[in-house]
């Protein structure tokens, strides 16, 4: 296996200083206590992009309380933090560490973007990634052998990047490539990128290992289509549907379309398990794993060698405030003096699918309960009250919330709850961005990652918290 801390101290900015205040690369000790005192400086992968001085912001980690008893699959579950502009906006991006407890982390804020290594009882690394980065909502992926690949849409192209690699930034794609949808490695090493370009078009690129992208399909873009790269390096499109009896999914692989699974009512938002890896050696099958997420259900769908199974998973419906229903946005005086607001649900972006390399599907999501008075104060941008709004102020705020694991087990038919842990809120309803939760696989851990509102921290400054689970400790039957 892969030394990751071997690598990561082969870089210039990954010094060990065990400081709070970080500054390229650095270390905090996981109970956010820090040690002796220390600063490093933005050169190392920064420095590879043309980026000079030190980053001053404080970041932290300290453990969160695991509560799911003993013999607790929970291996590391700690809240991380960098007291910086729009801290994870742009949602976390989560796997799990190779070489020992702990989770890889990569998100970004306002003006920087970090990619951290967080550990249960050992320093945790923060290094900040190559200016561009900053802002963007950015894909991670890796290989059988624990390699990692970042990839974002940046002001010179589509850039890619190895964290724990020197030098390893590269831009492979120009400016007419508007975002990067899809990244993942198949078990051969091959590498699998979707984009969309300026043209409306979603293009899906595969490169071989030591060798460049090559084109394998393109589709028209519009919100119904998402590109799925599969175990075995195939690309399908799955696509969002109605007919008359509902929404469902239909896939075409390059051999004509068929429907993924029966329908289910509302319109769907797709998620995808990334391939599990490493791969079995004996693995000669193609297969993956998609989800139809629906207001109140989930659709799980394996396509193994052709041989299609489903399950669906009961969720929450949707979270949905009511207090203000009967405003109309625009009649001055119009909003209520005060109200409780009592509610729970998912939030969009709260659920995530994944697979382990044994085969087993996870689901994972954040029920919110909302309980909360709000005051409020008209606000019209207009004379004639063609625009008002409600002016919001919590006064009491009981809000909480369940981060959730279940197994879909497609051989038994049946969903069984793996783990339920307590929660500070999700954003309540003020999210800035449509990435709340991650989970992603490597070999038979799984890392879940969720922003959480914090009363220390205001909804641009929020932590996330970050959650190794061993399943192996998860029994099945």
């Amino acid at each position: 296996m892969v030394d990751m801390q071997h690598r990561l101290a082969a870089i210039g900015s990954c010094v060990v200083v065990y400081a709070v205040s970080v500054g390229g690369c650095g270390q905090t000790d996981s109970d956010g206590s820090g040690g002796s005192s220390g600063s490093g400086s933005a050169s190392g992968l920064a420095g590879n992009a043309g980026v000079e001085g030190e980053y001053s912001g404080e970041c932290s980690v300290e453990e969160a309380a695991p509560a799911c008893g003993e013999d607790c699959p929970v291996t590391a579950d700690l809240l991380v933090f960098c007291d910086a502009s729009g801290f994870g906006r742009t949602g976390p991006r989560v796997t799990p560490r190779a070489d020992g407890p702990g989770v890889h982390l990569v998100t970004a804020g306002d003006q920087q973007a970090w990619f951290v290594t967080a550990r249960a009882g050992e320093p945790t690394d923060f290094m900040e990634l190559p200016a561009g980065f900053e802002g963007e909502k950015i894909l991670l992926t890796t290989t059988s052998d624990a390699q990692i690949t970042l990839a974002a849409e940046t002001r010179e192209g589509i850039t890619l990047l190895d964290p724990l690699e020197e030098a390893a930034t590269e831009r492979p794609f120009t400016t007419e490539w508007q975002r990067p949808l899809t990244l993942d490695y198949d078990r051969s090493g091959s590498l699998g990128l979707a984009m969309r370009s300026d043209s409306d078009a979603v293009t899906a690129f595969v490169r071989s290992p030591g060798g460049e992208f090559s084109t394998v399909s393109t589709w028209v873009w519009n919100d119904e289509v998402w590109p799925v790269y599969t175990e075995a390096g195939a690309w399908i499109e799955v696509r969002r549907s109605h007919d008359d009896e509902g929404s469902f999914l239909t896939a075409d692989a390059g051999a004509g379309t068929y429907p993924l699974h029966t329908p289910l009512p509302g319109p769907l938002d797709v998620l995808h398990a990334a391939p599990a890896l490493p791969a079995p050696e004996d693995a000669v099958t193609d297969r993956y794993v998609v989800g139809a997420l629906g207001n109140g259900a989930l659709m799980i769908v394996e396509n193994e060698g052709g041989d299609l199974r489903e399950l669906e998973v009961s969720l929450p419906t949707y979270v949905h405030a009511s207090c203000l229903d009967e405003h109309d946005g625009h009649t001055p005086d119009t909003c209520p003096e005060t109200c409780e607001e009592v509610t729970d649900g998912v939030r969009y972006g709260g659920v995530g699918i994944a697979s382990t390399h044994d085969g087993r599907i996870w689901a994972a999501w954040v029920h919110t309960f909302i309980d909360e008075t709000q005051v409020y104060e008209d606000s019209c941008w207009s004379d004639d009250g063609s625009g008002c709004t409600c002016r919001t102020e919590v006064t009491r705020d009981d809000t909480r919330a369940e981060i959730v694991l279940a197994e879909v087990d497609l051989d038994e038919g049946e969903v069984r709850e793996a783990l339920r842990l307590s929660s500070e809120n999700v954003e309540g309803f003020q999210a800035l961005t449509d990435q709340m939760l991650d989970v992603r696989a490597f070999g038979t851990e799984l890392a879940i990652g969720v922003r959480v509102r914090s009363s220390e921290h205001d909804m641009y400054r929020t932590p996330i918290r970050v959650i190794e689970v061993d399943t192996t400790r998860i029994e099945a039957p």
